[in-house]
């Protein structure tokens, strides 16, 4: 690994902590809509992953470019996305304000930044803020808000932690703030995968409240290489399960809510595209869980009509099933 910082000592009110990995055709303007931000005490912190395309070269000249700005940090082997991810915490500095997590093919929007501390700095008992986010196809230019009842996911805001587990994640990562002197000690859960900024969220929200901003502030693109869609199963949603039935066992009732749920959405999903062998061994899940208790078959119920609603509708919306 090689590490460049900033040459700025100062300590940032915002550290932005971006991940990359093969993003030549987007990491450029990617920078470019975190620097053009209208704050000035701000620290860009890179995490390339070995990437074999030209991405580690823009970013060294992005980095060249503004020392005082940006930090670098180029893994000579792949580490993953999750060891890549927490690669960057430890050049965080510890008096930093705000967090946000970012991606290399993803766009900020004009003020998210001072918004989102103008938000913090009013609601000082939120551990964190999230907003309303694009979702941009690249290969047809359509796009719709993440959190949206019809395609996308409802917002919820205050004590959403019971709500993360069941109703799934429905904070786009690229739209977060965290003060970073209540997670500080955080890290992201290696074992759990790709889907692992699911359970961070769920994490942070057992500390404390978490606030939404009700504006697009951010753009999250979907393109052939987005690492989600290399992933057709839930095993990496499994893990997160397994991982706080194992740790939480006061929410066992809860996270079999979740599990229906998740369950019955990669059922839909995958029967809509015609994969059926994916679509039968979660309807088989799911069929178990409902089977398991009186509640579970009641929540069936429940979320049922609006996972077919929501992929019907997005099919007519973009074209695609996938969220």
């Amino acid at each position: 690994m090689k590490y460049f910082p900033a040459t700025n000592n100062k300590t940032p009110q915002i550290v932005v902590a971006l991940i990359t990995y093969q993003h030549q055709q987007f990491i450029s303007e990617a920078l470019q809509s975190i620097l053009i931000q209208d704050v000035d005490d701000l620290l860009v912190i890179i995490a390339d992953d070995a990437s074999t395309d030209n991405t580690p070269k823009i970013c060294l000249e992005w980095q060249k470019k503004y020392p005082d700005k940006i930090a670098l940090i180029l893994h000579e082997k792949n580490q993953g996305i999750v060891k890549n991810i927490n690669s960057i915490i430890p050049y965080i500095p510890k008096q930093t304000q705000y967090l946000c997590w970012f991606s290399g093919d993803d766009l900020l929007l004009p003020s998210k930044l001072q918004k989102q501390v103008d938000f913090m700095q009013q609601n000082p008992k939120y551990v964190m803020c999230y907003h309303d986010t694009f979702v941009r196809d690249d290969k047809t230019g359509k796009q719709y808000r993440y959190n949206n009842l019809l395609v996308g996911q409802p917002a919820h805001q205050g004590d959403i932690y019971k709500k993360l587990i069941v109703k799934r994640c429905f904070i786009s990562a690229c739209s977060t703030m965290i003060r970073w002197s209540d997670c500080h000690d955080m890290m992201f859960r290696e074992h759990v995968g790709i889907r692992s900024d699911w359970l961070y969220f769920i994490e942070i929200a057992k500390r404390g409240d978490i606030g939404y901003l009700d504006e697009p502030l951010g753009i999250y693109r979907r393109h052939g290489n987005n690492v989600t869609r290399k992933h057709p199963d839930m095993t990496s949603e499994y893990l997160i399960y397994h991982y706080l039935y194992k740790n939480y066992p006061e929410m066992h009732s809860v996270i079999d809510k979740g599990l229906v749920g998740t369950y019955l959405a990669y059922t839909v999903k995958h029967l809509l595209v015609g994969e059926l062998s994916y679509s039968l061994k979660y309807s088989l899940q799911t069929l178990l869980l409902i089977l398991k208790s009186l509640s579970n078959f009641l929540h069936l119920f429940i979320v049922l009509p609006l996972t077919f609603f929501r992929r019907f509708a997005l099919l007519l919306k973009t074209g695609k099933i996938n969220r």
